[in-house]
């Protein structure tokens, strides 16, 4: 279970790193960053590959709904190590991480787990300076990709006037409209998308319960 979360864990952190790179938080100006437009039901599945490891099958859906937040998940498989699921009630982009109400994870064949939300993004609203991301319109293009073709709008970005990666985009396609993504070493390509998403956790998670050690204080006097 271990390595599982481990996988989660590296997946977040690239999905992370990509938003970070191309505006999806704090993003340079109104009408420019992609935003997080979430309709319960629709899903979007990705084929990922790196320069140096396996490639990766990535899908986001938005699979239920509780007042102002969505349940956002995000399914994740790479080689033999199975699928590893995680779910997120969400209040706006699911990247922004102090708007993450509840989250629950299930690797394999292990049960689903609730962690502690609370504990984990401890500190995450603190004020983390990012990098200056500038976006450039490049176009209107026709795009194929695995999952059909698709008119979209390119877009490129720069950090400190270094191009970082362009991505292309379809307004059709949630929760984040990317069809392609090109980066550093990274590309992930659309293979499949629509909507009538459920969620592939239908157990009741446990709760996953930091452990606490004993620690041996000195006695008076010693």
């Amino acid at each position: 279970m271990r390595h599982h979360i481990c996988v989660t864990a590296l997946v977040l952190v690239m999905c992370a790193s990509a938003a970070h790179g191309f505006g999806f938080m704090g993003g340079p100006g109104p009408g420019i960053g992609l935003g997080f437009t979430p309709v319960v039901g629709a899903w979007a599945e990705y084929k990922t590959t790196s320069a140096g490891e396996e490639s990766a099958t990535i899908r986001f859906a938005i699979v239920g709904q509780e007042g102002d937040a969505f349940w956002y998940e995000m399914a994740t498989a790479m080689g033999d190590e199975g699928e590893v699921i995680t779910k997120m009630l969400v209040e706006g982009d699911p990247l922004d991480q102090p708007r993450i109400l509840r989250m629950i994870i299930k690797g394999g064949g292990e049960p689903a787990m609730e962690l502690p939300v609370d504990t984990l993004l401890a500190g995450a609203d603190e004020e983390q300076p990012m990098p200056e991301t500038a976006l450039t319109e490049l176009g209107v293009e026709t795009v194929t990709v695995p999952a059909g073709t698709f008119k979209t709008r390119h877009v490129g970005a720069a950090q400190d006037g270094d191009a970082t990666g362009e991505m292309w985009l379809a307004s059709e396609v949630g929760p984040y409209q990317v069809v392609r993504l090109v980066a550093e070493n990274m590309e992930m390509v659309l293979v499949a998308h629509g909507d009538g998403a459920a969620s592939r956790i239908t157990e009741t998670p446990v709760k996953f319960e930091i452990p606490v050690f004993p620690v041996d204080l000195p006695e008076e006097g010693e």
